[in-house]
């Protein structure tokens, strides 16, 4: 079902101080932790933010950071160019995927174990690899998933089985087998690609080029955005939106908002990441600023 590769990492010993807000300029990647801390990955370095204190790690070599995932608790996963990323026990070690491919994305199960993108710089094709916490495995098209599939982003289900998006296509697990859907569902037809894929409870949601889609009782209903979906959030039944060019989005009971930049605090009208922590913060990565959303109210971080 998977080829094994080696495990051997690389300690890394970053300098740690203390951050400060301005440091979060220039963010490309952010995640939370199993307990609450908002990790961030930016030019001035990797930073914590645990709700009152930011703790910058500073790398003598840096590296370019494409996502944050929770491993087990006390463990978080960092996927960059330069190989995977791994803290835990306070330690920071390096592994670096077969060929020195690049990593860019990574979904966690419920589990902690890790799903990985890596890039194959000669073919620009994707490998799907599985991190156990030591080692990589690749799991294999036609043998571990299903083949043919140009894949451009994964996520795992409510069962931490790993589902996979493409370019035209969703490959989801239906019991033990596999499942894939291509074109034509009873509604709609698919976007070009599936963007980004959330579980909640009993259903799928999928951000594309179109809107989202949502998979329930193995029905597609497609939810139309002005402009193209980037990521999503679930926050119980309702969905936050990121798009391009298009602000931050909210579907709730079947329906659409939007919260345009012009007159709020939203940094940038380009969202790349949301992520929502433990204390009900809902965290928006825009043009690369921080804010977030509470008790309903958008919020930027002080200068």
């Amino acid at each position: 079902m998977t080829q094994p590769w080696s495990g051997s990492g690389e300690a890394l010993t970053p300098v740690i101080t203390v951050g400060a807000f301005a440091d979060l300029q220039r963010t490309r990647a952010i995640g939370i932790d199993r307990v609450g801390n908002v990790w961030c990955a930016a030019d001035a370095g990797l930073l914590r933010f645990d709700g009152s204190a930011l703790v910058r790690f500073g790398f003598a070599e840096p590296f370019a950071a494409t996502g944050i995932a929770a491993g087990p608790e006390g463990v978080v996963y960092l996927a960059t160019h330069e190989g995977l990323l791994r803290f835990a026990s306070g330690e920071f070690t390096r592994f670096r995927a077969a060929g020195d491919r690049p990593l860019t994305a990574v979904a966690t199960s419920p589990g902690g174990e890790a799903f990985l993108l890596a890039l194959d710089r000669l073919t620009q094709a994707r490998h799907v690899l599985v991190f156990d916490g030591h080692a990589f495995r690749e799991l294999l098209p036609g043998v571990a998933f299903p083949p043919g599939l140009e894949i451009t982003c994964l996520g795992v289900d409510a069962a931490g089985q790993l589902v996979i998006g493409a370019t035209g296509a969703l490959a989801l697990h239906d019991g033990d087998t596999w499942k894939v859907f291509r074109g034509l569902d009873r509604s709609s037809m698919f976007a070009p690609a599936i963007d980004a894929v959330v579980c909640g409870p009993g259903v799928l949601w999928l951000g594309t080029p179109a809107g989202v889609y949502e998979y329930r009782d193995r029905t597609f209903a497609l939810h139309r955005t002005e402009h193209p979906v980037t990521c999503l959030c679930a926050d119980g039944d309702e969905i936050w939106i990121g798009m391009r060019a298009g602000g931050l989005g909210r579907l709730r009971a079947g329906e659409i908002s939007v919260l345009q930049p012009g007159g709020t605090l939203l940094p940038h009208e380009d969202v790349t990441a949301l992520v929502r922590g433990t204390d009900g913060r809902l965290w928006v990565l825009a043009g690369g600023e921080v804010a977030f959303i509470r008790d309903g109210e958008l919020e930027r971080l002080p200068a």
